[in-house]
């Protein structure tokens, strides 16, 4: 793995056993004090990862709210989603936390962010109350990044709804 590295000393780069010397004014640059030092690695040191996969991160599904009916829609509200509180807490969606919102009545799909509602409401706000109408079934997805060594036992949250937004399984 160790191929993997390129490493930048503020002089040389170095990968593997190529050496390039820099010019006069990359030099006057690279002399000056590094931006930040990583714990770990000389002053001077700070590493290029390329084609690891083991610091890659995954874009996972985290929550998700299946099936809610939309009670209201706000155009003239500056935006988001209202979601019940109760609903959030059991999928573990938290206040101003950006969902994708899938329309399954129309097809329509948005990203907003949560913010907590009354109990029993999902009311689409602002601009995105265009593209839902009360009584549209919709999917409300929250996603969150994870460490390739989280992803073999990582679960989502999702609740499915009835029409009345009551919770039918978790």
């Amino acid at each position: 793995m160790h191929n993997s590295f390129v490493w930048v000393a503020w002089g040389k780069l170095r990968y593997n056993t190529f050496v390039y010397e820099p010019t006069q004014s990359e030099t006057e640059v690279l002399n000056s004090p590094p931006p930040c030092v990583l714990y770990g690695l000389g002053y001077n040191e700070v590493p290029i990862l390329r084609d690891s996969h083991h610091f890659m991160r995954r874009t996972l599904l985290k929550s998700k709210i299946h099936r809610a009916t939309v009670t209201e829609a706000d155009l003239m509200y500056e935006g988001s989603i209202s979601i019940d509180p109760a609903l959030c807490a059991s999928v573990g969606l938290v206040e101003y936390e950006q969902v994708d919102v899938y329309n399954c009545t129309n097809g329509e799909r948005f990203t907003t962010y949560v913010i907590l509602g009354k109990p029993g409401q999902i009311c689409v706000n602002g601009a995105a109350a265009r593209l839902v109408a009360v009584g549209d079934q919709i999917i409300i997805a929250g996603y969150a990044q994870f460490e390739e060594s989280e992803r073999p036992t990582h679960r989502p949250k999702i609740v499915v709804l009835d029409a009345e937004n009551a919770v039918k399984t978790i």
